[in-house]
């Protein structure tokens, strides 16, 4: 039997899945990554974590006896925006800056001046312009430390970087860069006007494909330090986001995907590209499918407020494998819908979408006297609920019909949560069968890739499957109108109070 090999190169962890051709999971290695922070920079060893990465498909293959004329195909997809700086010899000049560093806020607000709020939206999607994105790491690095700038061969995100230990190649395709602001996005090429501000050349840059693409086999070196031949193909992957809404079928217009991992993403499949949107609060991203396009509205903070919650809560029981699950039954059993008037803005690091580019805090409002600490909870979970409806809402405020909703991440093993969810946005809520669809949109594009299947929507007829839909409760709808209601006066009072 063939079998295809996932990467996904998180911020947190790295995860290996071996899928066999009909798409299933046949076993899964992780490990985590180590960050150095200082301060506003944010740092990863990338010789350690290339390593990291390799020790874990080694072990895979070996655990699981595969043949080595059986693996087809390996194919690497993550994060983006943290740059990784090589020589012409491929070798990193500096540890690789993450997208979570911060040091780049001068060339960020130079950036803006330059272009612009509405220029930048029109040509790269994004309606802010701020240190996350590669292009400002670029001019920093230019701006700071010019001798070593001109030392740089390639500037690279990671999964670039380690596409060229396989392949000897510099690639990567348009949905990893569609936040960096050094693409246009609705070209899927390089904005010249941005890299001759920051002083760039395309050149130094990897050349983009599109997804899924076949780049050619594994180099012989690396095929024989992993155990395998050197005739496994490599597939181009993309930016995990894009890549999870291939993984969950979100291909349809109006279809949402979203993640509640530490933070909270959402993935809205639409058709306009960033130069004819009326739409300027969200950012405008490249779909994997070449003729659409996806908003992506996020937050920086969902799932570590459960994180905060659990930790000054239940400090001693919190770790216990059957934590939340015993949590979640007690608040069931002492809560109602509404949380008795509790409203929650689980801004602990800031807010997100749609357009707030100040930082509000977090707060808690109608606290009593008799209020237990469940309420609490049930209110973190309501906020969370709230979060992804104020963004639906701004959508279908500019005639973005939202058809239903797929949940994805950590946050989708919880049942109470996605009732939750769908009681407060009043959608239906899908849970895939597998929840880990960033290593099965990676199997997809193999899969297309490789001949298995036609193309994209063909493999997810028959391979994407969800196990269970939440449907609002009618009962729940006044309460949460209500609630609803309140968290977006709190909003702007909050905005006000900075």
């Amino acid at each position: 039997m063939r079998y295809f090999l996932s990467v996904d190169l998180g911020t947190i962890s790295v995860k290996v899945t071996l899928f066999n051709v009909k798409g299933k999971i046949v076993s899964i290695q992780s490990g985590k990554s180590e960050y150095f922070i200082k301060g506003d920079r944010v740092e990863i060893d990338i010789r350690k974590y290339w390593k990291l990465c390799l020790s874990l498909i080694k072990r895979l293959i070996v655990e699981n006896d595969v043949a080595k004329r059986s693996l087809k195909c390996l194919i690497f997809s993550g994060q983006s925006d943290t740059l990784v700086a090589v020589d012409r010899r491929g070798l990193p000049l500096i540890d690789g800056i993450s997208w979570l560093d911060n040091r780049s806020k001068e060339e960020a607000k130079l950036i803006f001046e330059n272009f612009g709020a509405d220029y930048i939206h029109k040509k790269t999607g994004q309606f802010d312009c701020i240190p996350t994105w590669m292009a400002t790491k670029i001019f920093w690095l230019r701006r700071n430390s010019y001798d070593l700038f001109k030392k740089v061969h390639k500037f690279l995100n990671v999964e670039d970087y380690f596409t060229y230990k396989l392949t000897g190649n510099y690639i990567t395709d348009y949905t990893l860069p569609s936040d960096s602001l050094l693409m246009d996005v609705n070209k899927g090429k390089y904005w010249n006007e941005m890299l001759d501000f920051i002083g760039v050349d395309e050149k130094r840059l990897p050349a983009i494909v599109q997804p899924g693409k076949v780049l050619g086999k594994i180099s012989e070196k690396i095929a024989e330090e992993i155990g395998l031949k050197s005739d496994v193909l490599v597939c181009q992957g993309g930016l995990d986001h894009a890549i999870s809404m291939i993984g969950c079928g979100n291909i349809q217009e109006g279809m949402c995907s979203e993640s509640t991992g530490g933070a909270l993403g959402m993935c809205i499949t639409w058709k306009d590209k960033p130069e004819v949107s009326s739409i300027r609060n969200l950012p405008i991203m490249k779909h994997v499918l070449d003729d659409m396009y996806y908003f992506f509205p996020w937050s920086p903070t969902a799932g570590l407020v459960i994180e905060w919650y659990a930790n000054n809560f239940f400090p001693k029981i919190r770790k216990k494998h059957d934590f939340y699950e015993k949590l979640n039954e007690e608040m069931l059993k002492k809560t109602k819908p509404g949380s008795e008037g509790i409203v929650f803005l689980p801004f602990l690091l800031g807010a997100g979408s749609p357009g707030i580019k100040s930082s509000p805090k977090g707060l808690i409002y109608g606290l009593r006297l008799n209020h237990s600490k469940y309420l609490v909870l049930r209110s973190i979970y309501e906020s969370i609920g709230f979060m992804i409806k104020r963004n639906l809402e701004f959508l279908e405020e500019n005639n973005v019909k939202i058809r239903e909703i797929v949940t994805i991440g950590g946050g989708a093993k919880s049942n109470v949560l996605n009732q939750i969810k769908a009681d407060v946005t009043c959608k239906k809520i899908l849970l895939p069968e597998t929840t880990e669809c960033v290593s099965l949109g990676n199997f997809i594009l193999c899969a297309v890739s490789t001949n298995v299947f036609s193309n994209i929507r063909e493999a997810i007829e028959k391979i994407v499957r969800y196990k269970k839909i939440f449907s609002p409760d009618v009962k729940t709808l006044e309460i949460y109108k209500k609630n609803f209601d309140l968290y977006k006066k709190l909003i702007e009072l909050v905005k006000h109070l900075q």
